[in-house]
């Protein structure tokens, strides 16, 4: 009887493996296939519709409805031949059924009918759509509708536009806002008539369009928002946002540049730059008071003399007559952006003062420009000069004395006697012991260990106060629980694998509707501000660095920070960009550790690069919010690559939902094995060592088992540090990264899922619409630990910093106010990644000790064996099945591999990973809050 149940067993086993092995194998005939039917289609098209073959269509109606749609975007197609197309194609069951789809229950479906019937371009189609777009409720449908009727855009379709507004979630005004501003000539008869409408949401529309369009109606219209005293604050400050954009003319008035309100007066004076004569010059110079704004009327001064040599010469003759210490040092401030001009002029008898100006700017601490002069003059007589005053200057003051000794070079350092100095550095904190997050652990672990002892005392009261003996049910029952955990834990990565599919398939389709001339709308997609914060990366930071600037997107900036480095990161950074130093440009919002340097290049305006003392990677990444100005932060390792469409497909899922998307997470991808050139992918491909190997399909499962799942549930509580994207202003609401150097004054190793966990607790608490979204299409390539130490280290860290969160934030663990975040996801962290590992620690030891006594009967053997092994096994294949639906991304033997890896990583590698989070957990007892380092090997390069 027991033989005959280990082979049905076996039997099983190997019939569902089987099963999923040529499902996945099988998954790549068939995207072998439809890459065939693709240029099938392409062929077909070409042959029967150009050159009048009488061939038989050899794909089906998608395929070839696709193949068009892809044509008609490279190439124009003639009138004659392209109605003949489209009879054809309205003819299939494929078309009819998008005609059905439109009002299909399914968002996602009415999304797909709208991108496939637009493409037709015929009356009856649009109005479907003006049909639809009127009773549409989704704000989403209603963006790709209205964007679909954008060339044929009528009085109607603008009023239902406009009505649509007020009953919207936040972006979908945003979207309305630029498809109307890029059609401004066909919208210009329709606005008139909502100039005196009061909702608010038209009127900043009203607003933004005349902030970006030369209009005089919409001229009076900001002038008259502006001055209308019971108007609403904000709606006042984007009138006058909109006048000092398109009109900053009309702000240079005493009205405005005298105004009683602070603000007004900052933006009449930033407008007054575009005055570029001796009066502006003369006005600012006189205003001058030693106040705050100071600083805008210099920044002004800068810029209407940056051109203008004229008026350059005028201030710098200004400069001795000057009645007012605040007026000099104002002109100081101003020619600091000079130096080469007024060095020029000094050995001149008529400009003796330069040396009182260059004083001035030692005494402001703006040095940048001078000691990169000072490193590549050669005039002998200028150099005399200048020592004298940086001898005067360093004697005197600290600040002045660091920055000589660290940035001039050693021929100026042995003329002044001085001595190289290396950066500057500071001890970082040590993160104080937390009391109550070591009793709360120490709680947990203790009710983990004794969870299962406890279940079969109260289970078995009468066994345990008779005499009979304990041993044999007592490791009977603990592989029992043993076996419904695993039980419990499979079965949920089996639901999540379901919604996962559910969700590729989604997010698959809608990114398949995003043709580039949508994506490219001016002003659609938000702008982002990429940064990398880089810690001895010297390595791979070129390939990085390039990859982030050879991106795709219609706007964005890099911000590199050089975590205090003791390699030469930043050195190779400077000499590789040609990157000049410069003063600070920024206000610091986020507190950090100390800032070292700022440097910008000429030849890339949106490169800046920060050098900063070491804080560890929460730090690097609060300072770079304070340098960024766009609308989204991207977070991404140093030693990362982007895909170059990566920000594209990470962003374009901000048009699938109106609601405010606090956070994206992209798909993380080993770069171990791949083939880069000039920080490109050229080839893709499998790491050969086997703990790289193991890590791979630990990924591929986390990824597409785990966060396209939970992101489904909106129970999704991580996004990769290695490739985050967060709304810029809802992180400096929150307090940005959590850093013991900043306002909240904690450390934590696990800065990524505890910002995300912090914006959503922020956001359910106010009521605001959200989402927290994984896109699984867009891929960063990182490089994974390559040897045990490493990965045990890189593990140590993440159960520290997963453990830190939790306690951090356990109000949110089973709280219903906090939706499926405090009844799923959170739970879940904490009951199989925090207590699950104590748990599997009490029954594998229970599993051995049975063994070595001969107490497991068959069926308990069996149950052990597909709880722990074969559900392990399966949810792997499963996962590699999922990802050949979405891309054919490693060569047949690179597949079989990683089957193989599914495999033998149950026997060994995954138990190893489960016993090592019990040492990271006792380790968090006495948390350092340090962000730890990790071997680099550097890119594999062609």
């Amino acid at each position: 009887m027991n033989k005959d149940i280990i082979f049905i067993a076996i039997g099983v086993f190997v019939g569902i493996t089987i099963f999923l092995l040529v499902l996945i194998l099988l998954q790549k005939r068939i995207n072998r296939k439809n890459s065939m039917r693709q240029g099938l289609a392409r062929d077909y098209l070409f042959k029967r519709y150009f050159d009048n073959e009488p061939i038989k269509r050899p794909v089906s109606a998608k395929f070839f409805f696709n193949a068009f749609i892809d044509i008609e975007t490279q190439v124009s197609i003639e009138p004659v031949v392209r109605k003949k197309i489209i009879e054809d194609i309205s003819k299939t069951r494929f078309c009819k059924k998008q005609y059905r789809n439109l009002n299909s229950l399914s968002k996602y479906k009415r999304k797909l009918a709208v991108f496939y019937l637009q493409s037709l371009d015929l009356k009856d189609v649009n109005s479907l759509f003006e049909k639809r777009l009127e009773k549409e409720r989704n704000d989403s449908v209603r963006f790709f509708i209205l964007y679909a009727l954008k060339a044929h855009i009528n009085e109607r379709i603008f009023n239902l536009a406009m009505n649509s507004l007020s009953h919207s979630d936040l972006s979908y005004p945003r979207w309305v806002y630029a498809i109307f501003k890029n059609n401004y000539d066909v919208i210009r008869p329709f606005i008139s008539k909502y100039f005196s409408d009061e909702r608010v949401r038209i009127k900043k529309f009203l607003l933004y369009l005349a902030s970006n369009v030369f209009d005089a109606n919409l001229r009076q219209y900001a002038f008259d928002k502006f001055e209308q005293t019971n108007e609403y604050k904000d709606i006042k400050k984007e009138a006058l946002y909109a006048l000092s954009l398109m009109y900053p003319e009309d702000l240079i008035t005493d009205h405005f540049l005298e105004h009683e309100d602070l603000e007004v007066r900052k933006v009449a004076i930033r407008a007054s730059a575009i005055k570029v004569t001796q009066e502006m010059v003369d006005y600012h110079l006189n205003a001058m008071d030693g106040t705050l704004l100071d600083l805008n009327r210099a920044n002004a001064l800068s810029r209407i003399v940056f051109d203008s040599k004229t008026l350059l010469i005028y201030l710098l003759n200004y400069y001795p007559k000057s009645k007012t210490e605040h007026q000099r040092l104002a002109i100081s401030r101003v020619l600091s952006h000079h130096i080469d001009y007024l060095m020029l002029k000094l050995k001149s008898d008529s400009y003796s003062y330069i040396t009182e100006i260059i004083e001035d700017l030692l005494k402001l601490h703006i040095v940048e420009d001078f000691i990169d002069f000072m490193n590549i003059n050669k005039d002998k007589e200028v150099e005399k000069i200048m020592l004298n005053i940086i001898k005067k200057y360093a004697t005197q003051d600290k600040f002045l004395l660091d920055e000589f000794s660290i940035y001039l070079n050693q021929r100026i350092l042995n003329k002044l006697g001085l001595i190289q100095k290396p950066l500057p550095t500071s001890v970082r904190e040590k993160a104080p012991v937390e009391l109550t997050k070591v009793i709360w652990t120490v709680f947990w672990i203790v009710v983990a260990i004794t969870f299962m002892p406890i279940i079969f005392f109260f289970l078995n009261l009468d066994l345990i106060f008779s005499n009979e003996p304990l041993l044999t049910p007592f490791l009977i029952s603990l592989n029992t629980y043993l076996s419904v955990y695993f039980i419990a834990v499979n079965s949920i990565y089996l639901i999540l694998l379901l919604f996962s599919l559910k969700g590729a398939n989604e997010r698959d389709q809608m990114w398949s509707i995003k043709k580039q001339t949508l994506l490219f709308e001016h002003d659609l997609l938000p702008s982002i501000s990429i940064i990398a914060p880089a810690y001895n990366e010297e390595k791979s930071i070129i390939e990085s660095v390039t990859s982030l600037l050879n991106l795709k997107y219609p706007k964005y900036e890099v911000i590199v920070v050089n975590d205090g480095s003791k390699d030469d990161t930043i050195g190779v950074l400077v000499k590789h960009f040609e990157l000049e130093r410069k003063h600070p440009f920024f206000q610091l919002p986020l507190k950090t550790k100390p800032l070292r340097s700022v440097y910008v290049s000429k030849q890339i305006p949106n490169l800046i690069v920060i050098d900063k003392q070491n804080g560890g990677k929460a730090d690097a990444l609060n300072l770079g919010i304070n340098v960024a100005k766009n609308d989204y932060i991207c977070g991404i390792d140093a030693d990362s690559l982007l895909d170059e469409d990566a920000l594209l497909k990470l962003m374009s899922v901000t048009l699938d939902d109106a609601k405010t998307h606090i956070a994206l997470g992209g798909n993380i991808v080993p770069v171990n094995g791949c083939i880069v050139d000039k920080g490109k992918i050229e080839q893709s491909g499998l790491g050969k060592n086997p703990i790289v190997r193991f890590q791979t399909l630990e990924y591929l499962r986390a990824f597409t088992t785990g966060r396209i799942g939970w992101s489904k549930l909106h129970s999704l509580l991580i996004v990769s540090g290695a490739f985050g994207l967060f709304n810029r202003k809802s992180l400096i609401d929150t307090g940005g990264y959590l850093t013991i150097s900043g306002d909240l004054k904690k450390d934590t190793v696990g800065e990524d899922m505890e910002l995300v966990v912090r914006l959503t607790y922020k956001a359910i608490k106010d009521k605001l619409p959200y989402r927290v979204e994984y896109v699984h299409h867009a891929n960063c390539y990182t490089e994974l630990p390559s040897d045990m130490s490493s990965l045990l280290k890189q593990r140590n860290r993440w159960q520290r910093g997963l453990l830190d969160i939790l306690s951090y934030h356990r109000s949110l663990l089973f709280n219903p106010r906090y939706k499926q975040p405090g009844l799923i996801g959170f739970p879940y962290f904490f009951i199989f990644e925090m207590m699950g590992p104590f748990l599997e620690l009490i029954g594998y030891l229970a599993l051995i000790t049975g063994f070595i006594l001969g107490i497991l009967n068959v069926e308990l053997v069996i149950l052990l064996f597909y709880a722990t092994i074969g559900f392990g096994i399966y949810i792997s294949l499963i996962s590699l099945w999922i990802s050949e639906r979405r891309n054919d991304f490693y060569p047949m033997k690179h597949t079989l591999i990683m089957i193989m890896i599914a495999i033998a990583e149950n026997f060994g590698f995954r138990q190893l990973m489960s016993l090592h989070r019990i040492k990271a957990t006792l380790s968090s007892l006495k948390e350092s809050g340090h962000w730890g380092s990790q071997n680099r090997t550097g890119f594999q390069k062609k």
